[in-house]
């Protein structure tokens, strides 16, 4: 906490040298149309600013085509897993077919007869 402070204050104190410094100093300026006796302070930091906004899209770009590459791969995963339920389940129901059928082919138990009176 203190040290983000101290960090602070001295960033603060290099600008303010940084631009007091170069408060006389103006320079010419061309983006799509000649922009004339711009401070050169001002220009840096400008171009610092757009520095941090387009490294601030990047991130939120990376940040969302992650978010839609987890949620597929989890897709893809449930999908999964469906499949084997299934295939369990079809394994499980086979398996008691061919007990029931084992059952039937060895059962030797006689049949019932009527009885007659």
């Amino acid at each position: 906490m203190i040290s983000g402070l101290i960090i602070l204050i001295l960033i603060v104190v290099f600008m303010a040298f940084f631009i007091g410094n170069n408060i006389g100093n103006n320079c010419t300026f061309w983006f799509f149309n000649t922009f004339e006796n711009i401070p050169v302070s001002v220009l840096v930091l400008s171009a610092f600013a757009a520095g941090i906004a387009f490294a601030l899209i990047c991130l939120l770009v990376i940040k969302i085509t992650k978010s839609i590459n987890a949620d597929r791969e989890d897709r893809r995963v449930r999908k999964v897993e469906r499949k084997i339920r299934k295939e369990n389940k079809l394994n499980q129901k086979k398996s008691l077919l061919k007990k029931a059928e084992e059952i039937e082919k060895n059962n030797t138990i006689a049949p019932v007869e009527e009885v007659k009176e």
